[in-house]
């Protein structure tokens, strides 16, 4: 240890006498505006993106600054500019001098914390924390994580698209985690560089992650893999603390199977699989179950546009309510008997049915109604709902790294005696006039107690209660949620998997809804902002998969992710062609053909960065050839009606500086597109914030719309610096 640590600590020490630098720790003393001068190594590459973090013997500072891109670990540098606040991480920006001294330097060893002891004198160093369990399963995606350690809370936060973990998968079980102890809004979260940040220890590590099978109304199998042969086991109960105690299968083995068994119908069960081996212990993280319902499972999907029964395969009819959305979710309400919980992006009663009205008399009834709403949406509908009700609106777009609350569910008696009367209703329809009566919209209705009870479960977090009252600092929403709810259903004898964001990987079920296709992908969605999904639908229709897409309308997509569809699909990709937003976000996956597991993906959940990672949204995956037959007989009149894209739409300057700058969308969900005049020409473009701190620089190399994306919510200047000296500007606002 002491021959590691010497080379660091002199060159750090001859540092300080040629250059005269102060140690970090009294830099981080200073006043924001203060310049100054630092020198330490670098203990992150490109891995988290842009920002650097530079440490010494006494402690650590981010550097931001593009002049750090060519930093790698290891470097000994001294850089010179000026302290920043950022969201309460303190920095140098900008930076005015970089000066690489020698490479490939000794790492400081990382401090062992807790998540108590997180504190700015730790703000910027490498830290480690051991007995570290992840709150969430499936693989890493560019968001935040919850951990718990020793029973304190933590936060991960995986930083860059760049980052090596994107992709791998969430580990199970107890491992130490290592990484640079960051700050964002007051949080402190623990920024892992690679792999090698996630630390696991012992003789045996759980490879494939459990999963169930056999469901039924009685029990379940789950079965784990693991690397060395170990015991199987798990605790399990019917609730959160698994009060049953420990299942067991005799014998070692790397392949590990444990029945579930003595079950009643639409019973809750929390189970933690895990194999010992010798004195070490492989866990898994603790995942919902839920055994199959009794109730009759019929599905229904409703629609405010024309549907054509002639390509009925006769399994389930679409049913078109001409201005009739609002009168059926009425009708569902009067005959709720025991409790109703509505989670709704927006509701105003204007030029409706007064839904509301309904909810109030279900109230004065008896029913125990429930409303949790978007804080950042008027919801002008609720002004009426009686103060007996319960509700409770999601945190302001100020809270860290929150998006909007987007659900669009109501639950209907889900603890019913009468398996018959659990309704769960949802899709892609808010309560308003636009939505019911103008923007093409879907809802789908599903009587299945099972699924009302996972909704449900996921209304409770985001309530803070399981009672009439929402107990607020209970309240968990966006990336403050955890994956707690189960995923698994057989409905009329169907498979339904069920999932919500951000806790529960949804993008990755959405891919591989679409890699599972055989014959044909047709696709609603008001828009796609993330690339993958389009490469993966262009890239199944050039395997022979024939793919349709209809969206609402260029701008929601933008050029790359246009012109890659456009040149596989040519005229299988349309604009909508009638009035208002076309609202949806489904797909259809082989439903013509019963052999190919044809299925329906339909729900809140746009295909976009937001709803990937910040807002709170639902998703249905079912595995049945009636409902998806049902929504493509609704497609069809949506796609007739359709507008060719020939070509890219022209744009118009729009109406800031003199008509000679235009960006869209704005608002935007995370890309923007800028065209600028071609009688303009662009030397540099500058993304700031509010605060003027220079967010991005992008040198435009070619003439056309030009995309910035991987944007924060916020309002933003951009910047266009001409190559004959005048300045283009505009806000800009992502949500």
């Amino acid at each position: 240890m002491k021959k590691a640590l010497f080379p660091f600590c002199f060159l750090l020490c001859l540092g300080t006498m040629l250059f005269g630098q102060k140690d970090i720790a009294d830099v981080r003393k200073l006043n924001p505006g203060t310049a100054v001068s630092i020198s330490g190594v670098v203990t992150n590459g490109p891995e988290l993106g842009t920002i650097r973090y530079v440490q010494d013997h006494s402690g650590g500072i981010a550097v931001y600054s593009t002049k750090m891109n060519g930093t790698q670990r290891g470097d000994s540098v001294t850089v010179s500019g000026t302290l920043k606040d950022y969201f309460t991480l303190l920095e140098i920006d900008p930076v005015e001098s970089l000066t690489i001294h020698s490479t490939k330097n000794p790492i400081p060893d990382p401090v062992v914390l807790t998540p108590s002891q997180f504190d700015e004198p730790f703000e910027g160093m490498l830290v480690r924390v051991d007995n570290v369990e992840f709150d969430q399963t499936g693989k890493f995606e560019r968001t935040n994580y919850s951990f718990r350690a020793g029973g304190e809370n933590g936060q991960v936060y995986i930083s860059d698209y760049d980052s090596p973990l994107i992709g791998t998968n969430i580990p199970g079980g107890e491992l130490s985690l290592a990484g640079i102890l960051g700050a964002y809004k007051g949080t402190y979260q623990v920024l892992p560089r690679d792999l090698n940040d996630l630390i696991t220890s012992g003789s045996i590590h759980i490879t494939v992650t459990p999963f169930m099978y056999g469901l039924s109304t009685s029990g379940f199998v789950v079965d784990w893999t693991t690397d060395h042969a170990g015991s199987t086991e798990a605790f399990y109960g019917f609730t959160s603390g698994m009060e049953r105690g420990v299942l067991r299968t005799s014998g070692s083995s790397t392949e590990h199977s444990i029945e579930v068994t003595g079950l009643s119908a639409s019973q809750l069960v929390y189970m933690q699989p895990f194999s010992v081996l010798d004195s070490d212990t492989a866990f898994a993280p603790v995942q919902v179950y839920i055994s199959r319902s009794e109730s009759g499972g019929e599905m229904r999907a409703f629609f405010n546009r024309s549907v054509d029964h002639s390509v009925s395969l006769g399994l389930m009819e679409a049913e078109y309510l001409n201005l009739g959305i609002d009168k059926q979710l009425i009708s569902y309400i009067d005959q709720a008997e025991e409790s109703i919980d509505m989670a709704i992006y927006n509701i105003n009663n204007e030029g409706i049915s007064d839904i509301t009205e309904a909810l109030n008399q279900a109230h004065v009834r008896g029913v125990t109604v429930r409303v949790v709403h978007d804080g950042n949406t008027s919801c002008l509908g609720l002004n009426t709902l009686y103060s007996g009700i319960g509700k409770i609106a999601s945190p302001k777009q100020d809270y860290p790294l929150y998006g909007i609350m987007h659900n669009k569910f109501v639950i209907f008696d889900a603890n019913s005696s009468n398996p018959d009367k659990p309704l769960v209703w949802t899709g892609s329809t808010n309560f308003t006039e636009g939505q019911i009566y103008t923007d093409p919209n879907n809802v789908v209705l599903i009587q299945d107690q099972s699924l009302a009870k996972a909704y449900r479960l996921e209304f409770n977090e985001m309530f803070g209660s399981d009672g009439m009252l929402p107990d607020p600092s209970k309240a968990r929403f966006g990336p403050d949620k955890s994956d707690n709810t189960p995923h698994q259903f057989i409905i009329n004898d169907k498979p339904v998997e069920c999932y919500f964001s951000p806790s529960d990987g949804t993008h990755q079920h959405i891919l591989n809804a679409m890699e599972s296709a055989n014959q044909s992908i047709h696709v609603a969605t008001m828009l796609i902002t993330k690339q993958d999904l389009g490469d993966a639908l262009a890239r199944k229709n050039d395997e022979g998969a024939g793919v349709k897409v209809l969206i609402n309308d260029y701008d929601s997509y933008g050029e790359p992710i246009v012109n890659t569809l456009k040149a596989s699909l040519g005229e299988d990709l349309r604009l909508k062609g009638e009035s208002g937003i076309m609202h949806h976000k489904y797909m259809i996956v082989d439903q013509g053909d019963a052999a190919s597991d044809p299925l329906l993906l339909t729900g809140s959940h746009n295909w976009s960065s937001s709803a990937t990672l910040r807002n709170d949204e639902n998703t249905l995956i079912i595995h049945d050839q009636g409902v998806s037959n049902a929504y493509y007989q609704e497609f069809v009149n949506r796609f007739a009606a359709g507008k060719l894209l020939v070509s890219n739409p022209k744009y118009t300057a729009g109406p800031h500086s003199d008509q000679k700058l235009h960006i869209y969308p704005n608002p935007a969900d995370n890309w923007i597109y800028i065209s600028i005049a071609d009688d303009c020409q662009p030397k540099e473009i500058i993304l700031r914030d509010l605060s003027g701190r220079i967010l991005r620089k992008v040198i435009p190399f070619s003439h056309g719309p030009i995309g910035i994306g991987d944007l924060q919510p916020g309002i933003y200047l951009l910047q266009i610096r001409l190559l004959k000296g005048d300045i283009l500007s505009s806000k800009i606002q992502i949500y």
